[in-house]
């Protein structure tokens, strides 16, 4: 398992222990590490919805949308 595999692991214990906040802290240092992480903006997207705070997770949302997009164009690309 990756490091970036062990901080989104401990990051999705931390929702199922309903910790959404320190799980949006680990998720981000996720991003820092791997700014193409799409699970860890969906997640903090998730997390956001879950604590009631709708346009940050609009905002999260919008990034792993982008990011999937841009990962699925370049596959186009490439074949």
């Amino acid at each position: 398992m990756s490091p970036v595999q062990v901080r989104v692991w401990a990051s999705n214990s931390r929702v199922t222990d309903q910790q959404h906040e320190g799980a949006i802290s680990y998720y981000k240092e996720v991003i820092k590490s791997d700014p193409t992480c799409t699970d860890a903006y969906m997640n903090i997207g998730i997390c956001y919805d879950l604590l009631r705070d709708y346009s940050k997770a609009i905002d999260f949302y919008d990034m792993a949308y982008r990011d999937a997009l841009e990962c699925f164009t370049m596959t186009l690309e490439i074949d």
